[in-house]
């Protein structure tokens, strides 16, 4: 029953297909600010949300420990100047399969991947004093259901304005393409997602994120968090995310359903983080992030 219900979550099943997996978070930052972090170009995981962004890292990667055994995780590098290359995954291990009458007559296995390059846009628009910002990522993107597989191509673009040293603007559609292989005659869509966000430095510690949008399969979408960095080695983060309420099962976790918290720890070149989400009766979410600078 759990699987049943993650896979419904997730929008995977044998009839439906719309590359649903581009959906989750990415990053263990991901896992705590999602959509806002449109709006923040500190973040290493960020230039998944919004391709305007520069990556600054030689190397960022992230594992999560997802439910009833699926591997899911993403890497970032950059192999080239001002280009940031990176790779989404997720695999659930295995499913029971059964016929029209209930009757399990094997097993099969889900691989879903998402192969990416950004880049920030060689023109900037200025805005009186100001410089708007923009970029664009390419996407190829997999998957494999038994025997079955597909293909899409899909594109994002972002734009990022810094208001002042205090207050920045991020704003990225994602997820605008088409299948070119697909599983049966149905062409089937990437979901896309419109959002933007701001990020407003409260203090020299403090920094508060938050962003609204639209997943045109699933309606509107709203993300915040703040972050906390008490000294320079560490960071706590913590953020809210309306589509939490999806979880809901009339339990006394659904209290929890939206919430997520984690940390950073940073020794010199290298960054270890971890983040914790929680999903009502379905158990906890771990994220975990190296990133070497």
């Amino acid at each position: 029953m759990t699987a049943i219900l993650i896979f419904v979550v997730l929008g995977f099943s044998q009839k439906s297909f719309s590359y649903n997996y581009l959906l989750l978070p990415f990053g263990s930052d991901g896992a705590v600010f999602r959509t806002a972090l449109v709006s923040d170009p500190t973040s290493d995981f960020s230039v998944y949300y919004n391709p305007s962004f520069k990556f600054h890292s030689k190397l960022a990667t992230f594992a999560s420990s997802y439910l009833v055994g699926s591997s899911y995780g993403g890497i970032l590098f950059s192999p080239a100047k001002d280009i940031t290359a990176g790779v989404l995954f997720f695999s659930d291990g295995g499913q029971d399969e059964v016929n029209y009458e209930g009757i399990k007559i094997g097993t099969y296995s889900s691989t879903y991947l998402s192969l990416f390059a950004s880049t920030p846009l060689p023109y900037t628009h200025r805005i009186g004093e100001r410089v708007l910002v923009s970029g664009v990522t390419g996407k190829l993107l997999y998957q494999s259901i038994a025997d079955r597989k597909s293909l899409a191509v899909a594109i994002d673009g972002g734009i990022y304005l810094p208001f002042n040293s205090r207050v920045k603007i991020g704003a990225s559609v994602r997820n605008i393409g088409i299948e070119i292989k697909h599983f049966y005659e149905k062409n089937y869509f990437p979901p896309p997602v419109i959002s933007i966000g701001g990020l407003v430095k409260l203090s020299e510690k403090l920094v508060f994120l938050l962003a609204g949008g639209l997943e045109l399969n699933y309606g509107f979408i709203f993300d915040a968090g703040i972050r906390l960095s008490p000294v320079r080695m560490f960071q706590i983060s913590a953020g809210y995310s309306l589509k939490g309420r999806e979880l809901n099962t009339g339990a006394n976790l659904d209290i929890l359903n939206g919430l997520a918290g984690g940390f950073i720890f940073k020794v010199k070149d290298l960054k270890v983080s971890y983040s914790i989400m929680p999903m009502g009766e379905l158990g906890l979410t771990h994220y975990v992030g190296i990133v070497y600078r």
